[in-house]
């Protein structure tokens, strides 16, 4: 299904793309009262959001995808199990859920990476923010044989713990942050290739830290 000239608007259902294709060529997809799942399909905006009011973003060995616009979920999780969530040249963000990517990819080319109300999780996946943050408002950041990676920005959990367990959590260009929770890494690397400092309240433990180009890297325990 394709609309050339609007917006694909659900106000009363679900948006699912089953082995098919929606596509909004100039305007935005949204669903005001369910879920936006592709399996396996395709759902994308050309120029405009993708956004769920009021459920989760799903993608299951499928893409979501919007070229010109935000990826929100604003009452849901953003999911992507085997398949993969991309904005081109907004945000991701879900502001009452998790966000997740189990052996799929989640990634904002030109935006940050947030979840306002739940964790961030990375379980043999990829979450990459190129041009932005990775951002957890009140839960935990953890990898799981995983990545979470922020090319440009941050990666900063304000209210949880930034785990790694046989992956890797790496800021290219800013710090790495836990506000009110430990910083553990088991059997992978918490990694900076620019100046970073690990901040956590509580405690940092087994954390074996990369060093890239000799620049200092510090621990700040409070």
């Amino acid at each position: 299904m394709t609309s050339e000239s609007g917006s694909v608007t659900s106000e009363s259902g679900s948006i699912t793309s089953e082995s098919g294709s929606i596509t909004s060529e100039s305007g935005s997809v949204t669903s005001e009262s369910g879920f936006i799942t592709s399996e396996p399909g395709s759902i994308t905006s050309e120029s405009g959001s993708i956004t769920s009011e009021s459920g989760s973003v799903t993608s299951e060995s499928g893409s979501i995808t919007s070229e010109s616009g935000f990826i929100t979920s604003e009452s849901g999780s953003i999911t992507s199990k085997s398949g993969s969530v991309t904005s081109e040249s907004g945000s991701i963000t879900s502001e009452s859920g998790f966000i997740t990517s189990e052996s799929g990819s989640v990634t904002s080319e030109s935006g940050s990476i947030t979840s306002e109300s739940g964790s961030i999780t990375s379980k043999s996946g990829s979450i990459t923010s190129e041009s932005g943050s990775v951002t957890n408002e009140s839960g935990s950041i953890t990898s799981e044989s995983g990545s979470i990676t922020s090319e440009s920005g941050s990666v900063t959990s304000e209210s949880g713990s930034i785990t790694n367990e046989s992956g890797s959590i790496t800021s290219e260009s800013g710090f790495i942050t836990s506000e009110s929770g430990s910083v553990t890494s088991e059997s992978g690397f918490i990694t900076s290739e620019s100046q970073v400092q690990l901040r956590c309240w509580f405690s940092a433990k087994n954390i074996p830290l990369k060093r890239q180009f000799g620049l200092k890297l510090h621990v700040i325990i409070f």
